[in-house]
């Protein structure tokens, strides 16, 4: 095996994986310039600070098709609607708006059928929106493991993965994210 002269990160997390895995190698923390440019436009959209009662939640939407657990349906689904059950039992939750940011690969139309099935949540699906003006906008954004959380972090949002707990663990390593399987107890 050969391995290089000396790693580069771009973050403290990859860093501490990094001399993990390889204690003998220089490793190097460089700036993550793209991440950076992405915090900046948030910032230029003249975010309100976040709220922990929030009254805006962006959804960042992830195509996972994959099941857990017993459930027929797919991974997204799952965590949307374990999302939803975590919402609907906070105050003033008939007063939140939720934007859902589909992803790139998906088809239009894709979730459509979700303001009738959740005829009592404000849902508006925006596709077009910046995700700086998305990012700005909310006072959390959520979703399963998607880099704009990690965006959204280094916003200053508060931040929740929806992952639920019959779930893989969410993979972003970064501390100060929000994990909804964690914040809940579920009936034994």
């Amino acid at each position: 095996m050969i391995l290089p002269d000396e790693l580069w990160v771009a973050d403290t997390e990859a860093q501490t994986e990094a001399r993990r895995c390889f204690p003998d190698l220089p490793i190097l923390q460089l700036p993550n310039l793209y991440l950076e440019a992405l915090v900046q436009e948030v910032a230029a959209c003249h975010p309100q600070f976040a709220r922990q009662n929030p009254q805006n939640i962006l959804y960042v939407l992830e195509p996972i098709r994959r099941r857990w657990g017993n459930d027929d349906r797919p991974g997204e689904m799952q965590a949307f609607e374990f999302f939803l059950g975590y919402l609907s039992g906070l105050e003033g939750a008939n007063k939140i708006q939720i934007r859902l940011r589909p992803h790139p690969s998906d088809w239009a139309g894709k979730y459509d059928h979700w303001f009738e099935r959740f005829p009592n949540v404000d849902l508006v699906i925006d596709s077009t929106g910046s995700l700086s003006n998305q990012i700005a906008w909310a006072d959390w954004v959520v979703g399963c493991e998607s880099f704009a959380l990690v965006i959204a972090l280094h916003s200053k949002r508060v931040v929740i993965s929806t992952l639920p707990p019959w779930a893989p663990r969410c993979r972003l390593p970064q501390r100060e994210l929000l994990h909804l399987r964690d914040m809940v107890h579920l009936p034994a």
